[in-house]
């Protein structure tokens, strides 16, 4: 669990996310995905699918992983998805798309 009232003046480098910036959330999809699974995807009976795709965000996802969730994300999942249909059978995508859409 996130703790919010944990110092950031502690460990200036490290950021806390329950801080809102223009009443959002900062995460970066990396983040929110880590978030999600620590929250609710570890208890579905899909852990160990959700657990696997966890492990291969970065690699399956590259600079998309980095960028914040309101940044454009349009532009970028198109830019995925197109490479990822390269790289693997329609339904991988569409499974992979449906899962992150959580």
């Amino acid at each position: 669990m996130y703790s919010v009232g944990s110092s950031c003046s502690q460990n200036p480098k490290k950021e806390n996310k329950d801080i809102l910036v223009d009443n959002r959330p900062q995460y970066t999809f990396k983040e929110l995905f880590d978030k999600y699974y620590k929250d609710e995807g570890r208890h579905k009976k899909s852990k160990p699918w959700s657990y696997g795709q966890l492990n291969t965000f970065d690699e399956k996802f590259g600079v998309l992983s980095k960028v914040s969730i309101y940044d454009s994300p349009l532009k970028h999942l198109t830019n995925w998805r197109n490479k990822r249909s390269k790289e693997v059978h329609a339904k991988n995508v569409l499974k992979e798309l449906s899962h992150f859409s959580k």
